[in-house]
C-alpha cells in the first residue's frame, strides 16, 4: 500500500470518529518541514513584552534555556537546552531538558517543570513536551512527537515519517516502526504500534489501542475503558465505538472486528477476510432513522469501506 493510500485510509477512518479535520491537518500527512516551527520574531516580541505576548504561551524566565545551531543564546535557572548544528532546543521550567542533536533540522521543546524532549535520531525530527514531567522523544528521521499533559509521554524509536501524539494526564504513545500514526487522546490512555503504515488511536479515558507486528493495520478506540488490538496481520481493523468494550483482529489479512456500543466484544482472528460486527445485525445500525448521519452509522460505513 502506497503512502497516499495509507493517508486516505487514515482520513476515512477519522471522519467516522468525527476527528477528520484534526487528523487531516496533522503534520504526518505532508512531508516533514525541517525548519523550526518556533518563530524567532515572536520570541523576541515576547521577551520584550510586545503584542505577541498575549497569544503566546506563558514563559517562566527564571528557569529557561535556549540553544540554536549549537550555541546557547539564553540560560537561567535549572532548565537545560542543547542543540547541534542546524538544530533548535528550548526548555522552560524547573529541571526541564530539551535536546536537539544528531542531525540538522531537529527541534526539541520542553515546557513545564521536569519536562523533557529529545530530537536526536536523524534529521528533521520534532519533539515537544508540555506539562509537568511530560516527555517526548523523536528518535528517527522526519518524526513528530508531541506529549501534552501531566506525566504524558510520546515516543518514536529509530523510525521515519512517524507521528505520535499523547494528549492527557498519564497518556502514553510508543511507536517502534515506520510511517505509523499513534494517538492517545485522554487521561491514562495508551497507544502503540510495531509495524509499518499502521494506525493506533485512542480517543477516551483509560483505553488502549495496539498494533503488534502488523502492516497497514488499524486499532482504534472511541470511548472509555475500552481496548482494540490488531495482531500479526495485514490490512486488519479492530475498532471500538463505546465504553467498556473490546475488539481484536489478527493472524490474517483483511479482517474486521468492530464494536458499536457499551460492554461488548468482537473478535475476527485466524482467518482472512473474517468480519465480526457487534451488534450482529447491521440493520440495528443502518436504521432509516440514522440515515442523516449518526456517528455509529458513519463509523461502520467507513470501517467496512477500508477493506
Amino acid at each position: 500500500m502506497g503512502r497516499r493510500d495509507f493517508v486516505g485510509r487514515a482520513g476515512v477512518f477519522a471522519v467516522g470518529l468525527g476527528i477528520g479535520a484534526a487528523v487531516a491537518a496533522g503534520p504526518w500527512v505532508a512531508s516533514a518541514d525541517t525548519s523550526s516551527p518556533f518563530d524567532f520574531g515572536d520570541f523576541a516580541n515576547i521577551a520584550a513584552g510586545g503584542a505577541a505576548a498575549d497569544s503566546a504561551p506563558s514563559f517562566d524566565f527564571s528557569d529557561m534555556s535556549l540553544s540554536v545551531d549549537g550555541m546557547t543564546l539564553f540560560q537561567d535557572g535549572t532548565a537545560t537546552a542543547t542543540s547541534g548544528t542546524g538544530d533548535f532546543a528550548f526548555a522552560d521550567g524547573a529541571g526541564s531538558i530539551a535536546n536537539a542533536t544528531g542531525g540538522a533540522g531537529n527541534t526539541a521543546i520542553a515546557d513545564g517543570a521536569g519536562a523533557g524532549s529529545t530530537a536526536d535520531g536523524g534529521t528533521g525530527d520534532y519533539a515537544s513536551a508540555t506539562g509537568i514531567d511530560s516527555f517526548a522523544n523523536a528518535n528517527g528521521t522526519s518524526d513528530y512527537a508531541s506529549a501534552s499533559g501531566y506525566e504524558s509521554s510520546a515516543n518514536t524509536f529509530i523510525d521515519s515519517d512517524t507521528t505520535v501524539i499523547a494528549n492527557g494526564a498519564d497518556s502514553s504513545v510508543v511507536i517502534d516502526a515506520n510511517k505509523d500514526l499513534g494517538i492517545a487522546d485522554g487521561t491514562n490512555s495508551t497507544a502503540g504500534a510495531e509495524g509499518t503504515n499502521d494506525i493506533a488511536a485512542v480517543f477516551g479515558n483509560d483505553s488502549a489501542a495496539n498494533v503488534i507486528e502488523g502492516n497497514d493495520d488499524i486499532a482504534a478506540v472511541s470511548g472509555s475503558n475500552s481496548s482494540a488490538q490488531a495482531l500479526e496481520g495485514t490490512t486488519d481493523v479492530a475498532a471500538v465505538y463505546g465504553d467498556g468494550s473490546t475488539a481484536g483482529a489478527g493472524f490474517g489479512s483483511g479482517d474486521l472486528a468492530a464494536v458499536v456500543g457499551d460492554g461488548q466484544s468482537a473478535y475476527a482472528e485466524l482467518a482472512s477476510g473474517a468480519t465480526t460486527v457487534v451488534p450482529s445485525s447491521l440493520a440495528e445500525i443502518f436504521d432509516p432513522s440514522l440515515a442523516t448521519g449518526s456517528a455509529d452509522a458513519l463509523l461502520l460505513t467507513d470501517l467496512l469501506g477500508l477493506l
